[in-house]
């Protein structure tokens, strides 16, 4: 009886320990899980706003306005959320809705001049690399920086882009569309800048 109730003993401590090691275990696990879906969030986000990601390669007309349509539309995109969610400063706001209005006029234009030109329907988005971080589960003032600080790097791939075309391109409208852009975001980026050291540093 003795030696059957020191066993009992000897089972329950085991139990126990053996219980312990399993629960920190898992508790290590999932820590680890988490951590490492952060890591490769953050990884993600650095990748988008290296500038080497932002070196598209332009060879043609035809690229030009396909990356650039898509170019537009992301921007348009990450406007619009500002709308919805963000806006904390009145400049952010005029900031979101001209890049809604102007880039939206420049995606209609390029589109009729694709399907003009080359008689196709475009390629599909898969061949546009994002540019931008995701806006979807921010607000606030938190989304408003996010925003402008891809934003500066975003317009920055859209003037590079426009002028890797000018030096071959012989088209008067294709002309006018990077001349365009070349002005109206170099102006964006220096009035963000403005706005970033102003109200979000």
């Amino acid at each position: 009886m003795i030696i059957n109730s020191k066993l009992t003993k000897i089972n329950k401590k085991f139990f126990i320990i053996f219980g312990v090691f399993i629960l920190l275990a898992s508790v290590g696990i999932g820590f680890y899980l988490l951590n490492k879906e952060k890591i490769n969030k953050t990884e993600e986000e650095i990748q988008i706003l290296t500038p080497d990601h932002h070196n598209v390669e332009i060879k043609s007309e035809k690229d030009f306005l396909a990356q650039m349509i898509y170019h537009h539309q992301e921007a348009v995109n990450a406007a619009q959320k500002v709308l919805e969610r963000g806006g904390t400063i009145k400049e952010v706001k005029e900031i979101a809705s001209n890049i809604i209005k102007t880039q939206k006029d420049e995606i209609e234009l390029m589109k009729n001049l694709y399907r003009q030109w080359f008689k196709e329907d475009l390629p599909p988005q898969s061949i546009y690399h994002p540019m931008m971080r995701s806006l979807d589960n921010l607000s606030g003032k938190e989304l408003d920086k996010q925003f402008l600080e891809d934003m500066i790097l975003h317009h920055q791939g859209a003037i590079k882009m426009a002028e890797e075309m000018k030096k071959f391109t012989t088209k008067p409208e294709t002309q006018q569309i990077i001349e365009a852009i070349i002005k109206i975001q170099s102006e964006e980026i220096k009035k963000i800048e403005r706005i970033l050291e102003e109200n979000f540093i």
